[in-house]
């Protein structure tokens, strides 16, 4: 590299361009585990 770092394939096979720590996916849940649902019909 112009830098004088060496990157090997190994290396390149690591990295990820998906972000996978410290992401919320989905947002955020507001979860009542109080709450009884509704009994359904089958």
């Amino acid at each position: 590299m112009r830098q004088g770092w060496k990157i090997t394939r190994e290396d390149v096979a690591f990295l990820s361009p998906y972000v996978t720590s410290h992401v919320k996916r989905f947002g955020d849940y507001l979860i009542d585990v109080e709450a009884v649902p509704e009994p359904y019909e089958t």
